[in-house]
């Protein structure tokens, strides 16, 4: 400020000297010249008494980079920042942090709407993703392997037994997941009249048709008879096995095991002319399914003249009284054993 005999003391850069020493405000951007009129002048200057500009140091400079010189604003209208120097309130630099306003990319992040209707998928992991190719290498079809569809072809719980007949153990392989190889009681009935009446059917020709686990072609060939065991194509791995197991070096005949699946065209493919067996052993092969009819034709197939027919079974269904009726229609019947609905029916041919 300027004293009265005209010497200068220290000057805010905010203040300004009048022509009569009075002290009042001063933009950094104006000086008052000796006459008392203002004219531009750096911030970094003041005005003496005499006229003459002297340089001065601000009391507490800011760096420009961190502090903007105040400037004048209107008081409705904001004052523009200075082009060199960012306004305070400068966004982030966009390379380290995305603008706020800015909308999402649309390549990286899918927009609300779409989010909503149509979530992304995710990449099929390489275990449940499987490719078929032609033999060329080219890609023909992509498909998901689902895994309720993956199911193993053979499920099964083996099950062992040991059975005494005609003094030997019988050991007895039996899958509780299929009836067809299973153990029934008519089986265990059909053995025990062959043994008690080995004298009908040493030493002859036998079929059995649905023979299952294969205990009574095990037994009657424990007898000496000569015997072909038939079952389904699927039976036939678990029946050879038992067959196989409780005949080696026992048997004067070594038993035969084939596919016979029970039909109305056998003469075609079975001819009677050379098909031709003493017994026809048969154990609960009637129960409830829906080749009852096959089963009746295939019986009168290989049941000719001169051909005894030994069937044994328990009764358990309408059906099966109903087959039994048709049964004794179709051939010459007797009951060979009874006891209670086990029932052992012995047929001859009618012809």
């Amino acid at each position: 400020m300027a004293s009265a005999g005209g010497s200068v003391g220290p000057l805010r850069p905010s203040s300004r000297v009048s022509a009569g020493g009075s002290e009042g405000p001063l933009r950094p951007s104006s000086r008052v010249s000796a006459g008392g009129s203002e004219e531009s002048v750096q911030p970094s200057s003041a005005v003496i008494a005499g006229g003459s500009e002297g340089s001065v140091q601000p009391a507490a400079p800011s760096s420009p980079a961190s502090t903007p010189p105040p400037a004048a604003a209107s008081p409705s209208t904001p004052a523009a920042a200075s082009p060199s120097t960012p306004p305070p309130a400068a966004p982030p630099s966009p390379a380290s942090t995305p603008p706020p306003a800015a909308p999402p990319s649309p390549a990286s992040t899918p927009s609300p709407a779409a989010s909503s209707s149509t979530p992304p998928a995710a990449p099929p992991s390489p275990a449940s993703t499987s490719f078929l190719f032609v033999p060329t290498g080219q890609e023909i079809k992509k498909q998901t392997a689902l895994k309720e569809n993956w199911i193993p072809s053979i499920v099964c719980s083996i099950t062992k037994d040991i059975y005494h007949y005609v003094g030997e153990d019988i050991v007895i392989y039996e899958s509780i997941d299929s009836f067809g190889a299973m153990m029934w009681p008519a089986a265990l009935a059909l053995c025990s009249f062959l043994e008690n009446n080995r004298h009908m059917v040493n030493l002859k020709g036998k079929v059995e048709l649905g023979a299952g686990t294969g205990l009574v072609t095990i037994v009657a060939s424990l007898l000496g008879a000569s015997v072909t065991a038939t079952d389904l194509p699927e039976m036939l791995g678990n029946l050879r096995a038992n067959v196989m197991r409780n005949t080696r070096n026992r048997c004067r005949h070594t038993p035969q095991v084939v596919a016979l699946p029970w039909s109305y065209d056998l003469e075609r493919t079975h001819p009677s002319s050379v098909y031709h067996y003493d017994y026809i052993l048969a154990a609960d092969v009637v129960y409830h399914h829906n080749y009852l009819g096959e089963l009746l034709v295939t019986m009168k197939h290989f049941c000719k003249p001169g051909t005894t027919l030994i069937w044994a079974n328990k009764v358990r269904f309408e059906s099966d009284l109903t087959f039994t009726e048709n049964f004794k229609k179709a051939f010459n019947t007797s009951l060979l054993a009874e006891d209670g609905e086990m029932k052992i029916f012995m047929a001859t041919s009618r012809d």
